[in-house]
């Protein structure tokens, strides 16, 4: 399957990836997700080739992939923005762990 980004919320910047054979059946997987509230009329997505591949890894695998590619995640511990630069670690639950939060232990 191909992935695909779906934006959430456009002015706050959070997108989700989702993963189907096609554009239109991206749209329904991410109109289904509980975060989003968008009918699918109002729906967007596009193609994000770099995480083709993705589908069956790890939590840890995908987060690590999503920084990689400018992504931005909230620290687990300080609820921060963060970007690869600012992260430490990523555990095997894919949650991600600032410098910052590392350093205040």
């Amino acid at each position: 399957m191909k992935a695909y980004v779906g934006v959430i919320d456009e002015h706050e910047g959070y997108q989700e990836i989702v993963f189907a054979d096609t554009a239109n059946g991206a749209k329904q997987k991410f109109q289904a997700l509980p975060e989003c509230d968008l009918e699918y009329t109002d729906v967007r997505v596009r193609r994000a080739k770099y995480a083709d591949g993705y589908e069956n890894v790890s939590l840890k695998e995908f987060r690590e992939m999503q920084l990689d590619n400018d992504w931005w995640m909230t620290c687990y511990k300080t609820g921060k923005q963060v970007f690869k630069e600012d992260v430490d670690y990523v555990d095997e639950d894919g949650h991600v762990y600032s410098k910052e939060a590392v350093s205040n232990v």
